[in-house]
């Protein structure tokens, strides 16, 4: 349920045509253009996902969906088209880095930088570190079984053997201190 109120928190925030607000288009003006962060939010598989865009010059939001797609030709159309239709220049966008907002993203603003988010990319550089150790780790973890394997097996005898001697001890004094 509290994600249904931050979701809707988000799009009455967003409701605001800030295109036609004087003070915010002479700020964005002097800024030199928007400079705007592209990020969809989906509390669960399934769920349609409400995609946010900001500018990160000013700290408006400038727009908020829900969409049930993900697909960049909607993302365009519903989120990004009505931006580009302010006719304001768009210094760089940042994104998580997921290829329909990367597709969208080109094809409104051919030429503009896109950088992806330092957050998602370190995250999904520390994914494949984790799975090469993880591999190697079980590469090892076999190479050092089939070498400690035999040692287990005689450590068990001798365990087994000591427990039969202590075990006929108990049985013979009525306690194990022989």
């Amino acid at each position: 349920m509290l994600y249904r109120f931050e979701a809707y928190c988000s799009l009455l925030r967003a409701a605001q045509d800030w295109s036609t607000e004087p003070p915010w288009r002479a700020e964005v003006e002097a800024n030199g253009g928007l400079m705007l962060a592209l990020d969809g939010i989906q509390p669960d598989k399934g769920q349609e996902t409400i995609y946010l865009i900001r500018d990160l010059l000013t700290g408006h939001v400038l727009g908020a969906q829900h969409l049930l797609s993900s697909e960049a030709a909607v993302i365009q159309e519903v989120l990004l088209a009505p931006i580009a239709a302010w006719g304001l220049p768009v210094l760089g966008v940042l994104s998580d880095g997921q290829e329909s907002l990367l597709q969208a993203v080109a094809a409104t603003w051919p030429g503009v930088p896109h950088q992806i988010c330092h957050f998602h990319a370190l995250r999904a550089a520390g994914r494949v570190l984790y799975e090469r150790d993880r591999a190697l780790k079980v590469q090892l973890r076999a190479q050092l079984q089939t070498r400690i394997r035999p040692l287990r097996r005689v450590c068990s005898r001798h365990s087994s053997a000591e427990y039969s001697r202590r075990s006929a001890t108990v049985s013979l004094w009525g306690r194990g201190d022989g």
